[in-house]
Formats: C-alpha cells, structure tokens, sequence
C-alpha cells in the first residue's frame, strides 16, 4: 500500500464533479482518484516528456492510481463565488452567470489517497516525480503540493474518512478503470460508434489504448454518442469517522474568537444617517431570524447576544447583546458601513448567522440594501485619540436633575458617568455642538430617537477632549446598542 498526499495551499479546492453541471453550483468532494489520474497524465505530457515518451512508464504509474481504498480529508465547507462573464459577442451587456463552487478548508490543510497493491519502486518514484510538477489540482485556483508517502498515515482526529464499501452513508466518486477493463470495454463499444468524429477543427479519433481514453473529455463522449466514460468505474466511498469540530475557519466551533464583524453597505440609494435606529432595529431583527432558522427553528434557543434578554424575557444585564452600529464613514450623510459588536465573541452558529445577513429591506419602493461582509474582528477596531465627536445623538432616559450648570451641565454629569461605566476617563473638556461635524452636516432634531413609535428623547452633540489619548470610537446613552450616542475620534484642525 501507498499513500498520496495533497497539500492545498491555499485552504480551496475547486473542482466540480464529473457528469455535473459548473452551474449547478456543487463541488466535488471529497477529490475523486480519477481526476487525479487526468491531472498525472496531463503532468507527464507537458513537464515529464522522458515519462510520456515511454507509454508503457506511465501506464505503470496510472496502475499505482487505480485502486484506491482510502481517503482522508480535512473539515471543510462548500462556497461559491458567481462571475458574470461575456460571451464573446458584440452586445457587452450580454454576460453569463457562472458558479465558480468550491471547498474552502484551512490553508495549508492536506488530503491522503491510500492506494492498495505493490509496486515496483520505479512506477512509485515516476508518480512521485509527476506529483512534484503538480501546481494546481482541479481548476487551477487549487494550488497544490504533492507526493507520494511510503505506507498509511495516522488519520488526524480533525479528518473525516472514507473507505471502499458497498453500503453506508457517503459518496460515489469517479475511480480509474484497471487497464484490462477498460480496453475490453473499447473492444465492445469500436462497433458501435463511428471511428472518426469531427469536433470543431479537431477530428475525434476512438482510442484504441488506456492513455486515450483516460483523455476523453465530456464533448468528446457527446459527439461518439456514449453516456458513460470507458475509463471510469464508479466507486462508493462511505463514510468511516467524521471530523472532530476544531477551531479555524473551516471548522464549526469558532466559539470566542470574533467580536466584531464589519460591513459595507451597497445600494443605488444607500438609508440615510438620520435613520441609524431603524437600521440598527432591522439588522437585529433580521439576524435573530436567521438564528432562529439555523437552530432548528427553536426560538426558544435563539441567541441571547442577538435578542438582549434572558429566557424568561429579562433584559440582559452587563452588555453582554450585540451592539449594532450604522456608521457614515465618508460623512455624505448615508449610512455606508455596519459594526456588529460583542463583548465575549461570537459562538460558530451566531457567526453562520452573521454570514448570512446579506440584505436589508427599505421602505417607500427604494431598492435593498445589500451588505458585505468585510471582516471579523478579534478586537473590536479601535483608534486612540484624545478628541471625540458626536456622530449621532446622545439620548437619556433618566430624570433630570437641578444641576448648578443648568440641564446642559447634567447632561455633561450624565456623559461622565457613562463613561466611567465604560472605564474611561473624565474628558477635561465638553463642548456642545447643534449638529454633526461631517462634510453634510445633519442636526440631532433630524434623527430618529426612539425604538418602536416611542416619544422621541432630546438629542444632545458633545465635543469631548481628553488629558491622554483614549480608544475609540464608544457609544453612550440608552439606546447605545443601536448606534447612538456614537462618539468617533475627531481630529480639531
């Protein structure tokens, strides 16, 4: 027995399975022998000459290929990405989706192929030399590192595993026919089709060895009539062990280790800056269904970092719920980028959620918003400075108080003490401004203040300026969590 390994590179495998349609958006997985029996014979006729040269050297290298046992791949998960290409004709308006699918695993992340039968040490070290000229597997966004290893692996917890059997849950795969079976399948299918086909300027000639028809594209079979590849046998590979949940992208459990994930905005007309709370109240909204929908439709288990209460319908206490900012980044007055914050990190299901957050409806006919999903954060993005500004209205819920400054002093009383709560130092100075300091500035009155049709509270703008230089941006006030009372570094001059 030998083993072959496939290092991707660059954690993706592209590749769509054979008899599929691209566009069909599925990719195959796990890798299938016979495309690496194509991907061997396509090394050795453009870098392996002195192996391709000697039909018989490399039939002997395809027979190390031809009966595979055992395949161990790494977690992954399938992705797609869809590309709108031209067809080559006059309209350049005329473009034609297509679904690029693939699997997307840890960078670096190697698959194993066991290979049953002996063989002699030279077909082993040509399939180690054609392995080693081997950059790409699949399409050729799949970079690869390959070679043979001597014996089995010792499979890795994080690995699933598939072994050769008739029964149980798993995959049929697309495995190299023996060199005896698919010439006797040659022999009887010569009589059925014509010998020569005519394919564009390229004339179709039947093969009459191993080697042609392993070459044998899917055009090629439409135009000799056959259904069914003759150097394929079709093998079901079921699954032996699942993968152990690991940290990583690939994996399940990412449990505590984003706390932040950023969005940019894309729309012909983009929510206003005035319409932060709206915003705010539909992204979370919206990501509490797409919870509800991963867990199984329990809404008794949606997550508490999404909905802000307990079980038993308490407000959750030490802003441990998500805090969802819309921000105007380039001061248009338009929202045109998303923070979603936590405290502790996001949990795997709460990030599938987030990833799934792609839209955002908008009222009076104007069309969706789409979002992006730009990054996840470790740390939530921070920028010291010693001067912040009012980007959106800080609002209060309690009472007033007589203050010898009057209302505008126990506002600041108020600002002081939220930011102790929040471990921040008193600003030395506080300097209240009517409206927003943007390019298109926008006045605290033409805000929506209030969630739900409540009576909108006062809004209030604070130049804040600090003795040393503190983190930011922060949000203070009562509706905090949905944008408000956002304070930015602001820079005087």
């Amino acid at each position: 027995m030998h083993t072959i390994e496939l290092r991707f590179t660059t954690g993706r495998f592209h590749a769509t399975p054979w008899g599929r349609n691209v566009n069909e958006g599925e990719p195959e997985w796990p890798p299938s022998p016979f495309r690496l029996a194509r991907a061997l014979v396509d090394a050795a006729y453009r870098k392996r000459h002195e192996i391709a040269s000697n039909p018989a050297r490399l039939e002997a290298v395809l027979e190390a290929v031809a009966d595979p046992v055992r395949i161990v791949v790494p977690a992954a998960r399938p992705s797609h990405v869809r590309v709108y290409q031209r067809q080559g004709d006059k309209d350049p308006t005329h473009r034609q989706k297509i679904f690029d699918a693939f699997m997307v695993m840890e960078p670096g992340e190697a698959a194993w192929i066991d290979f049953a039968g002996a063989h002699g040490p030279e077909a082993l070290q040509d399939l180690d030399a054609l392995l080693s000229v081997l950059d790409y597997f699949g399409r050729s966004e799949s970079w690869v590192a390959a070679r043979v290893v001597p014996g089995s692996i010792e499979t890795p917890p994080t690995h699933a595993v598939y072994e050769v059997q008739e029964h149980g849950e798993g995959v049929e795969l697309a495995c190299l026919r023996p060199r005896r079976d698919a010439l006797d399948i040659l022999r009887r299918l010569r009589g059925r089709v014509s010998g020569k086909k005519k394919r564009g300027r390229r004339q179709i000639v039947w093969p009459d060895d191993w080697l042609g028809a392993i070459a044998l594209s899917t055009g090629d079979l439409l135009e000799l009539g056959l259904s069914d590849h003759p150097a394929i046998v079709w093998r079901h590979f079921a699954l032996r062990r699942e993968p152990m949940q690991r940290r990583g992208r690939a994996g399940i459990a990412f449990h505590g280790e984003f706390r932040e994930a950023r969005y940019a905005l894309h729309a012909p007309v983009l929510p206003r800056v005035v319409n932060t709370v709206p915003v705010a109240e539909q992204v979370r909204r919206k990501l509490m269904g797409i919870h509800k929908y991963v867990m199984g439709g329990d809404e008794r288990r949606v997550s508490l970092r999404f909905v802000g209460r307990d079980a038993d319908g308490t407000p959750a206490k030490g802003h441990r719920h998500a805090r969802y900012w819309p921000l105007d980044e380039d001061g248009d007055g338009f929202i045109d980028h998303l923070l979603v914050r936590v405290v502790e990190g996001f949990d795997g299901t709460e990030l599938q959620a987030l990833d799934r957050l792609t839209s955002l409806w908008q009222r009076h006919n104007r069309p969706d918003v789409r979002l992006v999903l730009e990054a996840l954060h470790r740390e939530p993005t921070a920028c010291a400075a010693r001067c912040f500004v009012s980007a959106t209205p800080y609002v209060t819920r309690r009472h007033p108080k007589r203050h010898s400054g009057g209302y505008a002093g126990w506002i600041d009383d108020e600002i002081c003490r939220e930011l102790r709560l929040l471990g921040l130092p008193e600003p030395k100075r506080l300097e209240p401004i009517p409206e927003t300091r943007a390019p298109h500035p926008v006045r605290w009155a033409e805000f929506v203040r209030s969630r739900k049709g409540e009576r909108p509270l006062p809004g209030h703008g604070r130049i804040l300026e600090f003795e040393e230089p503190v983190e930011g941006p922060f949000a203070l006030g009562a509706l905090s969590h949905f944008g408000l009372g956002l304070f930015i570094p602001w820079d005087p001059a």
